[in-house]
């Protein structure tokens, strides 16, 4: 389950369509290592105790590992993507697929 979250939230890129053509995409940890930034800092001025730093720091640590660090031991799989994430992947690493990875890919994008 935490894989899951992990793989959904974290690998690859959001995708945004902004017209026909153009679509604006940035990297799926960004807004959550942001808002975990934003929180923290939150935290460190206003706490009064030591808890919530702590637990602000933990969380932020988590979210600044699995951005950056987590993927590189632990790769993603074909069958763990959205389809967003497959055409990503198929796009960035073509000569990892399989035959059959490569005729889904196809489907997904319409070239058949």
């Amino acid at each position: 389950m935490l894989r899951q979250f992990i793989v959904k939230f974290f690998a690859l890129y959001w995708s945004i369509k902004i017209s026909k053509t153009k679509y604006l995409s940035f990297l799926r940890c960004g807004p959550i290592i942001w808002s975990s930034i934003a929180i923290l800092g939150f935290v460190l001025v206003y706490a009064e105790s030591n808890l919530p730093v702590i637990l602000a720091s933990a969380w932020m640590s988590f979210c600044l590992f699995v951005g950056f660090i987590y993927f590189d031991f632990f790769p993603v799989k074909w069958d763990e993507l959205d389809k967003s994430q497959k055409i990503q992947y198929a796009k960035l690493k073509p000569g990892l697929l399989t035959g059959a990875q490569m005729e889904e890919f196809l489907k997904l994008t319409n070239y058949e």
